[in-house]
């Protein structure tokens, strides 16, 4: 996705908003909104949590960009109970950075349930966006087409759940980059993810 959308994995999406995936054969994954499983499509709205910012930073630890405002809506597509759930990212939006990001691809995001919990693992596949360095130069940074792991869900049965994203992802040259953020889960209260 690009920078927003990989934090709301991305960002996205964090996106996105969310193609929910399990890995483990043995059970599969689904959504949950008040505590009660979900057989149908799941709309899914996340912003940046009040009074915190998104990061954007080299894996030696120095930040180079901060962004104060992210959204990111989507929903989940048929089956919605499976080893892989499909969902589609509406839009995404990134603004109030202290270094322009530009999206270019917006990719996938997925979530594997937590064994044991209401939580999941996310995952974004195929998002790239620009972002320019400190150095003067722009950084091209993809999530890769196998996804990469960009950070967890926290669920709820009650309230808004959370996103907190730690992605590294892959930029021009070889370089590395590292997004932080947490997200809220505007919308559906109580959202989860059980077996």
């Amino acid at each position: 996705m690009n920078y927003p959308k990989i934090l709301v994995l991305t960002v996205t999406s964090a996106m996105a908003l969310m193609a929910f995936v399990s890995v483990s054969v043995a059970s599969a994954t689904t959504l949950e909104v008040g505590g009660t499983t979900k057989n149908e499509a799941v709309s899914i709205a996340i912003s940046l949590t009040s009074e915190t910012s998104g990061y954007m930073r080299y894996t030696s630890g120095a930040i180079f960009d901060t962004c104060t405002v992210s959204t990111g809506e989507g929903s989940t597509t048929s089956p919605y109970t499976g080893e892989l759930i499909a969902g589609e990212e509406s839009s995404s939006s990134l603004s109030s950075c202290s270094r322009p990001v530009t999206i270019h691809e917006i990719g996938e995001v997925s979530v594997t349930w937590r064994s044991g919990s209401t939580d999941g693992t996310v995952f974004s596949k195929g998002d790239e966006f620009t972002v320019r360095s400190p150095l003067l130069e722009y950084l091209i940074c993809t999530t890769g087409e196998e996804g990469t792991h960009v950070g967890t869900v926290t669920g709820i049965s009650e309230g808004y759940a959370l996103m907190d994203i730690n992605a590294v992802v892959t930029c021009t040259g070889g370089t590395t980059t590292v997004l932080e953020a947490t997200y809220t889960v505007t919308s559906p209260e109580g959202l989860g993810i059980s077996s």
